[in-house]
């Protein structure tokens, strides 16, 4: 059958940052052997700051005392996820180990928190690089 369609949205929440919550239907394929109806609620962030433990890490690079890294945030919607993070004094191995990356900057000790930020694109790329290759 293809994709299912959205059916009907709950609510339209009132906070901005709450999430949304979906019905969709499969009818008649390999999960309905017999026609049934299967609703599943799926969770929609809303907001388009993303959350900073639903990620896929595209390409890093060590420099240095610098970490670059591509990052594509699943729920975030702006530059469709994707953040160029530049790290000081952390390796990648370190970085993982907290579980959570925030692209956000932050005084929080307890946090690996990025130095600079750059648009996602080549030439984004390329002023990290060069930023880290040249302190």
């Amino acid at each position: 059958m293809g994709m299912p369609g959205p059916v009907s949205r709950d609510s339209y929440p009132q906070d901005r940052n709450a999430p949304v919550v979906k019905h969709f239907q499969d009818v008649g394929d390999q999960f309905c052997p017999q026609n049934e109806v299967i609703t599943k609620k799926v969770f929609i962030n809303n907001n388009p700051n993303p959350r900073p433990d639903n990620y896929k890490i595209l390409v890093y690079r060590e420099i240095g005392r610098y970490l670059i890294l591509e990052i594509k945030y699943l729920d975030c919607t702006n530059y469709e996820g994707k953040k160029i993070l530049l790290y000081k004094d952390c390796t990648m191995k370190e970085l993982e180990a907290q579980k959570l990356i925030d692209p956000h900057f932050s005084e929080n000790k307890n946090f690996i928190s990025p130095i600079a930020r750059f648009e996602p694109t080549g030439l984004g790329w390329k002023l990290a690089r060069s930023l880290a290759q040249n302190n």
